[in-house]
């Protein structure tokens, strides 16, 4: 989990709206086999998911950020993540604009999805959405 001094940097470029848990971004790219998404927390967490479409369409590997240095480098924390995905997974936040994320000083946009009142899998419901504001 990323330190005090990050959370408040993420919350400071990245506010969620109050009342919410969570802004989920999505990576805007040529149609693939996956859905990759950011989440970005009311407390200033950011979390990895990683999505397949088909016939047994689901989460495949979701993982939070360890650690987010100033410049913007992420650590993610890792747990076994399958082949190739930690080559394309994101390693530094290079811009955010209103509503949209820049990774890797690349031009695909990540778009802000939805916001999410609550995220029960992942420990952000209606009580932990209440107290961190």
């Amino acid at each position: 989990m990323a330190e005090k001094q990050q959370k408040a940097a993420i919350k400071k470029a990245l506010p969620v709206p109050k009342g919410y848990a969570a802004l989920r971004f999505e990576k805007q790219s040529i149609p693939r086999k996956f859905r990759d998404c950011i989440l970005v927390y009311c407390d200033g967490e950011m979390r990895f998911e990683r999505y397949c479409y088909g016939e047994a369409a689901g989460l495949t590997y979701g993982a939070f950020a360890q650690s987010i240095a100033p410049d913007g480098t992420i650590t993610w924390a890792h747990n076994n993540p399958p082949a190739g995905l930690k080559q394309t997974m994101p390693n530094q936040l290079t811009g955010a604009e209103k509503d949209t994320l820049f990774f890797d000083d690349s031009p695909i946009q990540w778009l802000c999805a939805a916001k999410l009142k609550a995220d029960e899998k992942n420990g952000y419901g209606f009580l932990k959405v209440l107290l961190s504001r």
